[in-house]
């Protein structure tokens, strides 16, 4: 097993944002049209975060790196992302219809810090090849904020249940 820890996430801060204004899908299922509906959608939606623009006098020092470092850091300073004071484990529970059955389907997953293991330990088995360029976009990302703004989806098998059955608990007492 893997060493999965807590962490102090930076979050909106409730009191200052409407939550449905300022989400957004995976970055790279995103299309022009959507991240524009987005933009418009708040001035504080995470697509300023995590796809933020392209523009046309874009260069090494100031390009959608830069300013999404800018946007993160500020929003930070003024209260509309707050960390939490103490290491937690976050709950991300997804609602939504299969587009294939319609059925009403739900996503559970445990956020927290994933020690990373080599491949061959087998202790963490990759589930599908990794395109240079994302890698690249995510990493510049990464590096302009300090932060991982895309986390990492990861499975564990949890047979008996016993473990969605302790996040669908935790999740149902306290949302955050």
């Amino acid at each position: 097993m893997t060493d999965f820890r807590p962490f102090r996430a930076w979050r909106y801060h409730p009191e200052k944002v409407i939550l449905k204004d300022v989400i957004a899908p995976p970055y790279d299922v995103i299309s022009g049209e959507r991240q524009k509906a987005l933009y418009e959608k708040s001035d504080y939606n995470c697509i300023r975060l995590i796809l933020n623009k392209d523009e046309a006098r874009d260069n090494d020092t100031s390009n959608r790196y830069t300013r999404a470092r800018d946007f993160y850091n500020t929003w930070k300073q003024e209260g509309i992302l707050v960390q939490d004071e103490t290491p937690k484990f976050y709950v991300y529970r997804q609602n939504f219809i299969d587009s294939e059955s319609g059925e009403k389907k739900e996503r559970l997953a445990l956020l927290g810090i994933f020690k990373l293991e080599p491949f061959n330990a087998g202790v963490v088995i990759p589930h599908e090849k990794t395109l240079a360029k994302p890698k690249a976009d995510r990493k510049k990302l990464m590096d302009a904020t300090g932060a991982n703004l895309s986390p990492v989806f990861s499975l564990c098998e949890d047979a008996s249940g016993s473990l969605t059955g302790l996040i669908r608990e935790a999740s149902d007492k306290d949302p955050l």
